[in-house]
């Protein structure tokens, strides 16, 4: 069988998705708005996530992350990624389109820059044809 973590460290998601809003939105009222909760539940999960780690991952001073916090930001960051890819992996065994979509911009040899819409897919069923558009931006 494989290894299991056994530890007294209780982190979970929803602190590391805290964690991630805090830092995305440099507040943790701005965290809050966005994740349609209250300020007091972000700082609270961050604050029991900092004392399970026994270290500061926000500067409250400057709202920025410590280097520690950097470290936890980078693999929480990895860990949200490997959900989606969870999510993406049982969307194509059950046959179905999963992606996100992306803008791009290029600035063609007339010096025109053209903007695509792109929708990243991370599966495609067989004969479902991949769509693009693209428009000139003067």
């Amino acid at each position: 069988m494989g290894s299991y973590l056994a530890s007294f460290i209780v982190m979970d998601l929803r602190q590391l998705n805290l964690l991630l809003a805090v830092a995305e939105h440099h507040s943790f009222s701005g965290a809050a708005r966005a994740l349609h909760t209250v300020q007091s539940n972000v700082s609270t999960h961050v604050a029991r996530l900092e004392h399970e780690l026994k270290t500061v991952l926000i500067d409250r001073r400057t709202m920025a992350p410590t280097a520690e916090g950097e470290a936890v930001i980078e693999r929480a960051q990895r860990i949200r990624s490997e959900l989606r890819a969870i999510t993406d992996d049982i969307s194509s065994m059950k046959n179905e389109v999963a992606g996100r979509d992306a803008l791009v911009s290029a600035q063609t040899g007339s010096g025109k820059t053209v903007a695509f819409g792109l929708s990243i897919i991370s599966n495609i069923p067989n004969n479902n044809p991949v769509k693009y558009y693209g428009k000139n931006i003067d």
